[in-house]
């Protein structure tokens, strides 16, 4: 039996017990300070979450480190940790991270990991954001990246994964190659609100699963539909507002709800 211990803004001090038998340990109060020693390798614990809107400070996360039950990680920080301990726990699943400060995250430890499918990342002003770690994230199904102050973002990292879900909203992408993506296992692709004023759909047409595109909130001069004339399997579409859309021809296509998507 052992305790994880905080200390809120006001001084006061919160204890949560942990057994044995803990599966999971969610933590949704704002904390000045938190001590998660009190987990042991011999705890069942499968879900771990600690956030508030403010964001927690960072704390050590040894304790979670090797884990072998441990399937789901969401925290929210302050400002940036490393992911180190993450590495050593063979059953995660899914893992979010999100900071409340501009600095960037290292995704180096997640290199490789044996069970990771879902990483979902809220970096606010991130300066940028390196992707290659990913590549060798074998099962990595979902990648939401949210925030960001990065105008470009190399995708060709997860050229080889099974994506079914790709998530790059509200950053500030002036442009974005969408072929290393493009995959015949993505099911659905969100681009809202970036910073690029046309967009070329073409490389999409390999993408012979996606179900849902979102380009919502974005301010297009020109949408080039070519890739998405053919995808019958996308059902539902966000558009984005713009000025002109067309096919790849030329032939201008004038909404409503552009023309019924294509005449499906």
């Amino acid at each position: 039996m052992g305790t994880i211990r905080g200390i809120r803004p006001d001084g006061t001090e919160l204890r949560k017990r942990v057994s044995a038998k803990t599966d999971r340990l969610m933590i949704r109060e704002g904390l000045a300070t938190i001590d998660i020693s009190g987990i042991t390798d011999g705890t069942a614990l499968t879900v771990f979450e600690v956030g508030f809107p403010d964001g927690v400070a960072p704390f050590d996360l040894t304790p979670l480190a090797g884990l072998g039950a441990l399937e789901q990680v969401a925290l929210e920080c302050t400002s940036a940790f490393s992911l180190a301990p993450f590495a050593e726990c063979t059953a995660l699943r899914s893992l979010g991270i999100r900071l409340t400060s501009d600095e960037g995250i290292d995704l180096a430890p997640l290199a490789g990991h044996p069970t990771l499918q879902r990483l979902s990342l809220s970096l606010k002003g991130a300066p940028a954001l390196d992707l290659a770690p990913l590549a060798s994230i074998e099962g990595l199904e979902g990648l939401s990246v949210s925030g960001g102050a990065w105008s470009r973002l190399d995708l060709g990292p997860l050229a080889a994964l099974p994506l079914r879900q790709l998530t790059l909203d509200s950053a500030r992408l002036d442009q974005i190659a969408l072929h290393p993506v493009a995959r015949p296992s993505l099911e659905y692709l969100s681009l809202m609100k970036q910073a690029f004023t046309d967009l070329d759909t073409y490389d999409l047409r390999t993408a012979t699963s996606l179900a849902t595109l979102n380009l919502g909130g974005n301010e297009l001069a020109s949408l080039d539909l070519t890739g998405l004339a053919g995808l019958a399997s996308l059902t539902r579409v966000y558009w984005p507002n713009v000025k002109h859309l067309h096919l790849e021809d030329g032939t201008e296509v004038r909404s409503p709800a552009v023309a019924a998507f294509l005449g499906r």
